[in-house]
C-alpha cells in the first residue's frame, strides 16, 4: 500500500496521515528514533506533538519503559518543581511523604514536557541541566538520583524561540 502506508502501520493508529507534510514528519521520527539525544517537537497547541513523542517512544528500544507526559502549562507555579523533580517528607508544608516526580517515574523512559516556554526562566535552566546530567534531585535535600535517561521529549519551545507557523508538529 506505498510508503504512507507503511508509515501508518509504523507509527501506531494515532499518527496516520497521507500529506507531504505528514510524511515528513513521519520520516523525521523514524529518523530521530535512533538518536539517543533530546528532540524538541515544535508545533501549535493541538497539531499533535503528543502524539509524535508517543511514537518516537514507542518505536524506540525504551517502548517497554514509562512515558510520562506533562502540562507545564496546567501545573501552578508553586508546585512545577515538585511535580518534575519530586520532594521529600518534610520539604514544604503538605509534604507528608516522599514522592516521586516526573522525571524519575520516567526513568529510563521518555518524559514528553509540552508547553515548556510556559516555565519560568530559571525552571527552563534547571531542565537543562537535567538533560546534560541526567541526575535530578527531589526538593528537600537527599542524593542525586538518575532521572529520565532516555530521550527527554518536549513540546512547546524554549522562551525566546519561534514557534513552527504550520498545522503540522515539526520536529
Amino acid at each position: 500500500s506505498g510508503p504512507a502506508g507503511n508509515f501508518a502501520a509504523g507509527l501506531g493508529p494515532d499518527l496516520i496521515g497521507i500529506s507531504g507534510k505528514m510524511l515528513t514528519v513521519m520520516t523525521q521520527v523514524v529518523m530521530a528514533v535512533n538518536l539517543d539525544e533530546p528532540v524538541i517537537i515544535l508545533g501549535e497547541s493541538g497539531t499533535g506533538k503528543e502524539l509524535v513523542a508517543q511514537a518516537l517512544h514507542s518505536l524506540s528500544h525504551r517502548k517497554t519503559r514509562p512515558f510520562v507526559a506533562v502540562n507545564m502549562a496546567a501545573i501552578p507555579k508553586d508546585l512545577v518543581e515538585s511535580e518534575l523533580f519530586g520532594h521529600r517528607k518534610g520539604a514544604f508544608t503538605g509534604a507528608i511523604e516522599n514522592r516521586p516526580g516526573a522525571f524519575e517515574m520516567a526513568a529510563n523512559g521518555s518524559i514528553f514536557l509540552d508547553e515548556l516556554a510556559e516555565a519560568p526562566m530559571p525552571l527552563q535552566a534547571k531542565l537543562l541541566r537535567i538533560l546534560e546530567s541526567g541526575h535530578i534531585r527531589r526538593l528537600g535535600g537527599g542524593p542525586g538520583r538518575r532521572g529520565c535517561r532516555g530521550f527527554p521529549v518536549r513540546g512547546g519551545h524554549f522562551a525566546g524561540s519561534q514557534t513552527h507557523a504550520g498545522r503540522e508538529p515539526q520536529l
